[in-house]
């Protein structure tokens, strides 16, 4: 009887050291994963409040309080107090999306508090004979996983009903990415899709069907994340600067630091506009171009942290400084450049401003300009053989599209392999984001079967 007394008495102390122990290994990853983080986000950012509504005042006021209320869906995930007034494809499109945020942020990262708009510009006003078309920036804050500050920005064209009438807007369409990839979804479910105000009941039908299936795969995805995470631990290897060991000599050798990269993605991530390069008609690769040519040298000796929202900063010497620079092709090559902020001209080339033309140039570049290497071309995310580093480019393909689609930037200055994808913060334009989270996007380019590549610069040489 002692025997088996003993017997089990030490099978209960390994029992316990053996649990002990794997808590406190689970402990320590999921702690230095939390430490990690709270690195990368230490530096916070002072947000300007900035409410212009010019000679607008009703129409602006009316339009604030709106927009108050439409972004604590994101909050809340309730969408009734507005569907009830919402018949066009457009606007239910982007209440439909907000309410998918709401419920992926709730899965994957505790839930999104704290919401504020921070930033309201009505930028045009079109009055018509029975209702007004308003186009509006606005860009809000929020809080997620608890401690962890981002926002988002997007530009609306808004149709408001004249008269008196507490359902004045009768129509909303807005230039987010995120909207895009539903629009072309549809797009390739119809045989068209009306862009303007039309009440069709079988988009609806659609709109509803597409975000039910989004909906119901979120806990799927997260559960997978999660078991991907258990496998893997972060890895810290800092600031990365990219050298070459053959650079031409007939030019100025130019190496890449990924972290004047990163930084520039995270300063300019929710600004509309940064008064050093012009915004292209679509502005995801343009923002992500500007990010590489800031790696390579092209805000050095400047604080771009100077540089502020208003538009009073178009006066601001380091941006003055910058956008000569721009003006003067400094860092950039006949192939590969961008419009300065003051150019009369439209888009930059397509190399600087098109997802699949800048993957294109910059993998097969000999000569001067960006050079990179390219990873996981043409295969799902969970591929990804390299971890994600500060400064990298990701792009998404649209399977509905059949193209490349979307660029952004890595902004998490730790070191994740693609198991930890929920780890990755990242910036991009198109909307405005300088801190979101890599498995949104993933999300909504097709969740496990999101095709995800990644472009990573390195040195090379320019004539300045």
């Amino acid at each position: 009887m002692k025997n088996i007394f003993k017997k089990v008495s030490l099978l209960l102390l390994v029992s316990f050291l053996v649990i002990s122990f794997l808590s406190s290994a689970t402990y320590a990853i999921e702690n230095t994963e939390t430490k990690d983080l709270k690195q990368d986000i230490s530096k916070t950012k002072n947000i300007e409040k900035i409410y212009n509504i010019g000679q607008y005042k009703e129409i602006g006021d009316y339009l604030y309080n709106y927009f108050n209320n439409l972004y604590k869906i994101l909050e809340t995930g309730d969408i009734s107090n507005f569907k009830q007034s919402s018949s066009d494809s457009n606007t239910y499109i982007i209440l439909k999306d907000l309410e998918y945020k709401s419920n992926l942020y709730k899965i994957f990262h505790n839930g999104i508090k704290d919401i504020s708009v921070d930033q309201f510009i009505i930028k045009e006003v079109k009055e018509n004979t029975d209702d007004i078309d308003v186009i509006v920036y606005v860009n809000v804050s929020y809080v997620f996983n608890k401690n962890e500050n981002s926002s988002m920005g997007a530009l609306y064209k808004v149709k408001l009903k004249k008269g008196n009438d507490d359902s004045a807007v009768i129509g909303m369409d807005t230039t987010s990415i995120d909207i895009q990839i539903v629009k072309d979804t549809i797009k390739a479910k119809m045989s068209s899709i009306n862009n303007s105000i039309n009440g069709n009941l079988e988009e609806l039908k659609i709109v509803d069907d597409l975000y039910s299936k989004r909906n119901e795969k979120l806990p799927e995805e997260k559960q997978k994340a999660d078991n991907a995470a258990k496998l893997n631990t972060s890895l810290n290897i800092g600031n990365v600067v990219v050298n070459s060991s053959s650079l031409s000599t007939t030019s100025v050798n130019v190496s890449y630091t990924a972290s004047d990269s990163r930084y520039y993605g995270w300063w300019f991530g929710d600004h509309y506009e940064n008064y050093i390069f012009k915004r292209a008609s679509l502005d995801c690769t343009n923002f992500a171009s500007q990010c590489i040519w800031s790696g390579y040298g092209g805000c050095s000796g400047y604080d771009i942290s100077d540089i502020g929202y208003d538009s009073s900063y178009y006066n601001n010497s380091t941006a003055q400084a910058l956008r000569a620079r721009v003006a003067n092709n400094y860092r950039q090559t006949s192939q590969w450049y961008g419009r300065n902020y003051d150019s009369p001209y439209g888009d930059p080339i397509t190399n600087f401003c098109s997802v699949a033309n800048l993957w294109n140039y910059a993998t097969s570049n000999t000569g001067n300009g960006p050079k990179a290497d390219g990873y996981n071309n043409n295969s799902v995310y969970t591929d990804l053989s390299t971890p994600m580093k500060q400064g990298d480019i990701l792009q998404f393909y649209n399977p509905d599209t059949q193209t490349w689609y979307h660029s952004v930037i890595v902004v998490t200055t730790t070191d994740y392999t693609v198991s930890q994808y929920t780890n990755v913060r990242v910036a991009q334009h198109e909307s405005e984001y300088y801190w979101r989270p890599l498995d949104e996007l993933i999300q909504y380019f097709g969740g496990s079967t999101c095709k995800m590549r990644l472009l990573r610069p390195k040195s090379t040489t320019f004539a300045s």
